[in-house]
C-alpha cells in the first residue's frame, strides 16, 4: 500500500510586467515589532504580501536572483539564506509561514545581523537589502548601514504607517532616492516601484567604511594644484594633558583634507607621524580620492615617544618633497611642545626647495619662537587648544590654499648666505656654448664650467 503526501505551495502574486533576470542577492528585513500590529490588526500579513510581491518579480535560481530572509523586533531571526533559495515556489512558502514575534525595535543590531549572516560571503553579484519598519529604532542605525554600504549593498528603507522617522531611514538607506513610504494597505503598488528600481540598479563599489561622524568641508572645497602633507606629532606628551587627545589631532587632519578637492590633478595628500623617529604613513601617490585619505588618517594609531621635529622635517623632506615637479607644495606641521633637535636648519632646507611650512602648536607648552623659525614668518604660525582645533580649520585651509610656492632657491650657502652669480659666456667652434659661472664666497674664487 503506497501513501502519497502532498505540500500545497501557496501561490504567490502575479508579477506586474516582465520578470527581472538579474544575476542579484536580495535580501528582506522584516520588522516585527510589537507596533505593527498595534496600527491595525492584519498589518504584518500584509508586510509579508509585499515581500511576496517584490519576490515575484524575480527569476529565482542560485545562477539568477537569490533571496535571504530575517525577521527582527527586539533580536533577529535568520528566516532564510541565499542557499536555500533554490526556487520560487520554495521561497514563497517560507516567507509565508513566518510568524508575528512581537516585541522591542532594534533595527541596527537587526543590520549587524544581516551583514554577518547574509553578506559575509557572497557571490560577485548586485546586492540589495530591503529594510521595513514602521517605527522609531531603539539603537544607532548610521555604523550598520556605512558597514553594510562598505560591503557593496544597496540599502532601500521603507516606512510604513505614520510613527516611523524620516531622517532614520535616510541614515539606513544608501542614498535618499532608495527611501520609500507607504500606507500598509498600500504596500503592493509600493513593492512593484521597489522590484522596478532593483532591477535597474547596478552593483555598487565596495569602499571601507570611515570610523566616527561624517567629516564635512569646511567653506568652499580648494581646487588648487597642491601637494599637501601634514607632519602630525605622536609623542607622550600629547595624551599626558588629555585622554583622546591624539584622536582630535587626527580628526583636525581629516576635516583639513575634507577641504580640498583630492584627485592626481587637483590636491595630493601625504603624511608623515614622528615622536622620536619619524613615519611614512603615506606618500602623494598612495591616494587617489578624498576617501581612501580619511581612511588612512583614521587608522594611525599614537607611538608616543620623544619629539624631534628636526629629524622629522628632514624626513618629510626626502620621502615626500624629493621630486621635483611645478605644484604648489604645503606642509603643515601640528606639535604640543619644544622639539629636542634643532630645527632652523631643516626647515631652511625645506623651504629652499620650494615648500611653504605652516606650523600649528597645540595646548600651552609648545614654544613660539621654534614656530617662526619652522615657519619663516608670523603670518603662518597658528595656535589652538586641543578642544577648539576646530576653530583653525578654515584658517589654515585659506593660507594653504591660498600659499604661493617659494621656489626652489639658487645658491645659498651652508649657513644661509646669498652667493651672488654672474653668467657670461662665448661661442666655441661648431656653435658650442659653454657659460662659465663665477663664483665669489668667504674671499676664495671659484670657477665652475657647465
Amino acid at each position: 500500500m503506497h501513501m502519497f503526501i502532498s505540500i500545497t505551495v501557496p501561490a504567490g502574486p502575479r508579477p506586474s510586467g516582465r520578470v527581472c533576470r538579474r544575476r542579484l542577492d536580495l535580501a528582506f528585513l522584516i520588522d516585527g515589532s510589537g507596533s505593527i500590529e498595534t496600527s491595525g490588526r492584519g498589518n504584518f500579513r500584509r508586510c509579508i504580501e509585499f515581500v511576496k510581491t517584490v519576490v515575484s518579480s524575480f527569476s529565482i535560481s542560485p545562477s539568477r536572483t537569490r533571496v535571504g530572509v530575517a525577521l527582527f523586533s527586539s533580536r533577529a531571526w535568520l528566516i532564510l539564506n541565499f542557499y536555500r533559495s533554490t526556487s520560487k515556489a520554495k521561497v514563497l512558502y517560507t516567507i509565508s509561514r513566518i510568524r508575528y514575534p512581537h516585541g522591542g525595535t532594534r533595527i541596527g543590531k537587526a543590520l549587524y545581523f544581516v551583514l554577518n549572516r547574509l553578506f559575509r560571503r557572497s557571490r560577485r553579484a548586485l546586492k540589495a537589502l530591503v529594510v521595513l519598519t514602521d517605527g522609531i529604532s531603539q539603537d544607532s542605525v548610521r555604523r550598520p548601514a556605512l558597514a553594510l554600504r562598505s560591503r557593496g549593498v544597496w540599502v532601500f528603507a521603507l516606512g510604513i504607517g505614520r510613527r516611523y522617522r524620516r531622517r532614520q531611514l535616510q541614515q539606513i538607506a544608501t542614498n535618499r532616492r532608495l527611501v520609500f513610504t507607504g500606507n500598509f494597505r498600500r504596500l503592493i503598488q509600493v513593492a512593484r516601484r521597489i522590484a522596478r528600481r532593483l532591477c535597474r540598479s547596478r552593483p555598487l563599489r565596495p569602499r571601507p567604511s570611515l570610523p566616527g561622524p561624517i567629516i564635512r568641508p569646511s567653506g568652499p572645497v580648494c581646487r588648487r594644484r597642491l601637494d599637501l602633507a601634514f607632519l602630525i606629532d605622536g609623542s607622550g606628551s600629547i595624551e599626558v594633558y588629555g585622554r583622546g587627545n591624539f584622536r582630535r589631532c587626527l580628526n583636525f587632519v581629516k576635516r583639513v583634507v575634507a577641504s580640498f578637492h583630492i584627485s592626481p590633478r587637483h590636491t595630493r595628500v601625504g603624511v608623515v607621524l614622528f615622536a622620536s623617529r619619524a613615519w611614512l604613513v603615506f606618500n602623494f601617490r598612495r591616494f587617489r580620492n578624498k576617501h581612501g585619505v580619511l581612511y588612512a588618517i583614521s587608522r594611525i594609531r599614537y607611538p608616543r615617544g620623544g619629539t624631534r621635529i628636526g629629524r622629522a622635517l628632514t624626513f618629510a623632506r626626502y620621502r615626500l618633497f624629493k621630486r621635483r615637479n611645478n605644484r604648489r607644495k604645503v606642509l603643515i606641521i601640528m606639535t604640543d611642545g619644544i622639539s629636542q633637535d634643532r630645527v632652523v636648519r631643516p626647515s631652511r632646507d625645506l623651504r629652499n626647495t620650494g615648500v611653504r611650512i605652516l606650523a600649528l602648536g597645540i595646548g600651552k607648552k609648545f614654544r613660539r619662537v621654534q614656530l617662526i623659525q619652522m615657519a619663516a614668518s608670523r603670518r603662518y604660525v597658528f595656535n589652538a587648544d586641543f578642544r577648539s582645533l576646530n576653530r583653525v580649520v578654515r584658517s589654515i585651509k585659506r593660507t594653504a590654499c591660498g600659499a604661493k610656492g617659494l621656489g626652489r632657491a639658487r645658491g645659498r650657502g651652508r649657513r644661509g648666505r646669498r652667493i651672488r652669480w654672474r653668467r657670461f659666456g662665448r661661442k666655441l667652434g661648431r656653435g658650442r656654448r659653454i657659460r662659465r659661472i663665477m663664483m665669489r664666497r668667504r674671499g676664495r674664487r671659484i670657477r665652475r664650467i657647465r
